[in-house]
């Protein structure tokens, strides 16, 4: 699920040709060095920490203070109830890994608009609703199903029609002055793949041709790429039934949001399953494969690692 598994020059769910996929035989994950306790690979969604906020605009009026405004925010139910009634109030749940942290805000219909100040987001993804924010110093609309790297400002919408979902990713970047860019989910092809094995040979296809001579009990899933400098979003669509080829992370450690369904993974000795609302990391070095339980969804970007940066819980 790596960025740069788009490639071929290494193997993940989010790849999408089968030019040069490696052949590993049956299915048995190999460890690449000792295991990690699991929950730095995978963090339930009961587990991930959950905490009310609120924020909302206040305009300095005083001679003395800055002039303008500014956004105040406000952390655990104690501090949300003292907020003003016309704040925005929402759900912050985190999940901290190693080499990045994920974070879902999420904005009930009917508790007020949803303003929220980017602070160390480096990238977002709209899972439901709409929001305005700041890419390079220009304001535009997020739509569900968009994606924006290197966001500013405060996030926006006066006026929200329904629920509000955004999903975060703490990650660092494989560009020095990487800049903001958005793209929009409608303007993006899917891409797709079908694995199975044969007498303990991988194989894998992409295109729909081949894929009509694929056995029934294949793994299929198909793949939106949000390509930024720097770094990718992909969004995987996994049909049920059929479990993927191994594959091993080869660049960067990847981080991935489960946003429907239900899978099981098995990474070195661990195998574990995830559900919607579940995150995983997929561990730079480790094979690991996918069983496909259900009509599933992710959204999954890479976490390379920056020694000058440590990533702290948002």
């Amino acid at each position: 699920m790596s960025d740069h598994m788009m490639d071929r020059r290494s193997f993940s769910l989010c790849a999408v040709s089968a030019a040069t996929l490696p052949v590993l035989g049956s299915r048995r994950a190999a460890a690449a060095g000792p295991d990690l306790p699991q929950a730095l690979v995978f963090i339930a969604e009961k587990d991930a920490k959950t905490l009310p906020m609120a924020e909302w605009d206040v305009v300095q009026l005083d001679a003395a203070e800055q002039a303008g405004s500014r956004v105040l925010i406000a952390e655990g139910q104690e501090s949300v109830e003292k907020a003003p009634a016309n704040a925005s109030r929402y759900l912050a749940r985190s999940y901290k890994f190693p080499s990045g942290a994920v974070r879902v805000l999420s904005w009930a219909k009917g508790q007020g608009p949803v303003i929220h100040q980017i602070t160390f987001e480096t990238e977002i993804y709209v899972l439901e609703g709409a929001v305005d924010v700041e890419i390079r110093g220009n304001t535009t609309r997020l739509n569900a199903g968009d994606a924006a790297s290197m966001p500013s400002g405060v996030l926006r919408n006066m006026k929200p029609k329904g629920n509000t979902v955004v999903l975060q990713f703490f990650v660092a970047n494989t560009l020095k002055d990487a800049e903001g860019m958005v793209v929009r989910g409608k303007d993006l092809d899917r891409s797709m793949v079908v694995q199975w094995q044969v007498d303990g040979k991988a194989m894998s296809v992409s295109t729909h041709e081949e894929a009509k001579k694929a056995p029934q009990n294949a793994a299929r899933y198909f793949v939106k790429r949000y390509a930024f400098p720097g770094n990718s979003i992909r969004l995987a669509t996994l049909k049920k039934g059929g479990v993927t080829n191994i594959g091993t992370t080869s660049r960067a450690d990847v981080l991935i949001y489960v946003s429907k369904g239900r899978m099981r993974r098995t990474e070195g000795d661990y195998t574990f399953e995830v559900v919607a609302g579940d995150a995983v990391r997929e561990e730079l070095g480790k094979s690991g494969f996918w069983e496909l339980l259900e009509d599933s969804e992710f959204i999954a970007t890479d976490a390379p690692f920056n020694p000058n940066r440590a990533w702290a819980n948002p």
